[in-house]
């Protein structure tokens, strides 16, 4: 009989090979030979030349960097785009199908095999395709999150002295590349960064020597955070480590969110212009009367005011929002099918989040995973879902949701249990199906109010 240590690593390497090639499989299936808007924004940013001499812009330099191997590579190719096509399909592989599961089950606990490691990269083929064939920062933004997570972990719970340091040096840098991916992951990595704090000097010693391991997370967030501070100072006279983007940017993203349930993007050449604004009449009329969408000095105070001069209304806006943003139609990102309402993938979306939030807070007492789970995962947990919380105001897409979406990915493939599951429903029928059709009826009233909204021209 084999060394279970040796199946285990043999069923990893078998995950990476499933996943690696279904990513190839989608990649040779779309045939991507253009990138657009953002994705496209990005591909340029990585070139070589800018790297070493980056633009003023308000994207942050650490995605492109990443990118910049394959970039230079690009030029050397008759098609551009394949050593990205190969590259993200190998990365992605290993990263959804081996790294990705083996952090829920040390966060959150589950059970290991086979089926349950494909099933995320899976679903993200079938319902967010368009984050593995362009490369956006939103997929390696969570990545760099979950790393750091896995850091942490790693340093509070390890036996050597040095390697628990060197542990906080990598997550500070992961952390700090989070943010300066993706620049919602600010709330993050604040929260991972004041519970560290905590943690430090509530537990008797922190069991760290506590200025080595403050010293150790600043040098890894000092590391990413100079280009960045580099960078400001050649166009903002400024040294500060933020990717600067402005107040007035902000708040005019949070007016768009009130008028504007979620947002997406056409690439098809009929369509009568690329934007897909799906529009909330009920935030556009609150606009109209309240004077905010012709106020030129509108502001993040103003919109506060807003929103307790109109709590309910807001309530709504926010509710909607929600449903909005977890409906998967648009998972290519760049939608050829823009007349395609997609029915079919919004009902297996629904059923994806359903069950895996359900699993989720079936196994989430523990004890019946096959694995222990991490003392802090609350925390964790915060830290993963606040990038969500903190975009439900502002102007949304669907691919902002998407850590909520890997996190019920993971649930589902680690923590499913089909006897389990039957043995619960069978013992409350009634009240399970009736909790699964409200909750389909209230979120799919909301979901096709929102596509009846559909117009390709918006006037902010």
């Amino acid at each position: 009989m084999a060394h279970p240590e040796k199946m285990f690593r043999g069923e990893k390497t078998k995950a990476f090979v499933f996943s690696a090639l279904l990513f190839l499989i989608l990649q040779n299936a779309h045939a991507v030979r253009v990138f657009y808007y953002d994705a496209a924004l990005y591909w340029d940013l990585a070139r070589p030349e800018v790297i070493t001499d980056f633009p003023d812009t308000i994207r942050g330099y650490f995605f492109p960097l990443l990118l910049a191997p394959v970039r230079w590579l690009g030029d050397m190719f008759p098609d551009s785009r394949m050593p990205y096509r190969i590259a993200s399909a190998i990365a992605y592989g290993y990263l959804l199908a081996v790294f990705l599961p083996d952090f829920y089950t040390r966060i959150f606990g589950g059970i290991p095999g086979f089926a349950r490691r494909v099933l995320p990269s899976i679903l993200v083929a079938v319902l967010f395709p368009g984050l593995i064939l362009y490369p956006l920062s939103d997929l390696p933004a969570f990545l760099l999150l979950a790393g750091a997570i896995w850091q942490l972990e790693k340093a509070r719970t390890g036996d050597i002295g040095w390697q628990r340091l060197a542990a906080l040096c990598i997550a500070g840098i992961l952390l700090g590349g989070a943010y300066n991916s993706r620049t919602i992951y600010l709330f993050p990595a604040l929260l991972v960064a004041l519970f560290f704090l905590f943690f430090l000097f509530r537990t008797p010693g922190g069991g760290f020597p506590r200025a080595g391991a403050l010293a150790a997370l600043a040098a890894g967030l000092l590391a990413v955070s100079l280009p960045q501070m580099l960078i400001n100072k050649k166009h903002h006279d400024s040294y500060s480590p933020a990717v600067i983007s402005g107040q007035g940017l902000f708040a005019d993203q949070l007016r768009w969110g009130i008028s504007v349930q979620k947002y997406g993007t056409t690439i098809n050449p009929k369509a009568p212009g690329p934007g897909m604004f799906y529009l909330d009449r009920a935030g556009m009329k609150l606009l109209a009367g309240s004077g905010a969408d012709r106020d030129n000095d509108w502001s993040i105070r103003k919109y506060a005011g807003l929103v307790l001069a109109n709590p309910a209304d807001f309530l709504g806006i926010y509710s909607r929002h929600i449903v909005s943003g977890l409906d998967v139609r648009d998972g290519e990102m760049y939608v050829k099918r823009y007349k395609s309402s997609r029915h079919a993938l919004s009902i297996l979306n629904f059923l994806v989040i359903f069950f895996g939030a359900w699993t989720f807070f079936t196994v989430w007492p523990m004890g019946e995973t096959g694995h222990g789970a991490s003392a802090f995962r609350p925390v964790w947990l915060a830290a993963i879902l606040a990038p969500v919380v903190a975009i439900i105001p502002g102007a949304i897409e669907t691919r902002f949701f998407l850590p909520f979406h890997l996190l019920v990915y993971c649930a589902l493939a680690s923590g499913w249990n089909w006897k389990q599951a039957r043995a619960r429903i069978s013992a409350s029928p009634a009240p399970f199906f009736a909790c699964l059709l409200g909750v389909a009826a209230l979120y799919f009233a909301i979901a096709l109010t929102a596509q009846a909204g559909l117009e390709y021209v918006f006037q902010r």
